[in-house]
């Protein structure tokens, strides 16, 4: 063990102060011995501090470069959505054409129905003694020119296309007699609307 003893010594005739410093070296090997442990557990623990901070630093760099990588894939992420956030008013064009084609062809197909239906109810309607001998479609109304036997047969048929739900607003223009080898016959036009069914 090693003492430090500053004393001060009497003041000298020219009025300054003089110190002394004295070392205590009576210690011996004990107290060196603790001196030296006490050293080699400091730089221990320095070196324990130093290997858990360099482990410390692996991990953290490791955990980094996870970091980075995904940060890297969620930014080509993003990329890809903005391309794609980039092209929804083009997508939503072309949804928009397409929902108006489907109308169009959804239009169509009720149209055709309709048709359909009309020309299906005019062949149950259409008695033994009336000849159908043209009929006109221009997309809104129907033409019809026939030939009756007699007036009650006429009436059936005009009768039957005003009351039905596929003809509407139904009249009959044109309705004459005609002399034929038989006998006299009805000639007569209708014309008339298809109805709206759904």
């Amino acid at each position: 063990m090693i003492k430090i003893n500053l004393l001060t010594s009497r003041i000298s005739s020219f009025g300054g102060a003089a110190q002394g410093i004295t070392f205590d070296t009576s210690g011996g090997a004990e107290d060196r011995k603790d001196a030296i442990k006490k050293v080699v557990y400091m730089l221990m623990f320095s070196i324990m501090l130093m290997v858990y901070e360099s482990y410390n630093l692996d991990d953290l760099q490791d955990q980094l470069r996870k970091l980075r990588a995904e940060d890297s894939s969620q930014k080509a992420n993003i990329a890809i959505l903005k391309k794609k956030a980039g092209r929804a008013p083009e997508m939503e064009k072309e949804v928009k054409k397409m929902e108006e084609k489907l109308e169009i062809v959804t239009g169509l197909s009720k149209k055709r129905l309709r048709e359909l239906k009309a020309l299906d109810f005019l062949q149950n309607l259409i008695p033994e003694s009336v000849w159908l001998k043209s009929m006109k479609y221009d997309g809104e109304n129907v033409f019809f020119a026939a030939e009756a036997s007699n007036d009650e047969d006429m009436n059936f048929f005009v009768e039957g296309l005003d009351k039905s739900v596929q003809f509407e607003e139904v009249i009959l223009i044109k309705a004459v007699e005609k002399k034929s080898k038989t006998g006299t016959i009805k000639v007569f036009e209708v014309e008339s609307k298809l109805g709206v069914v759904d």
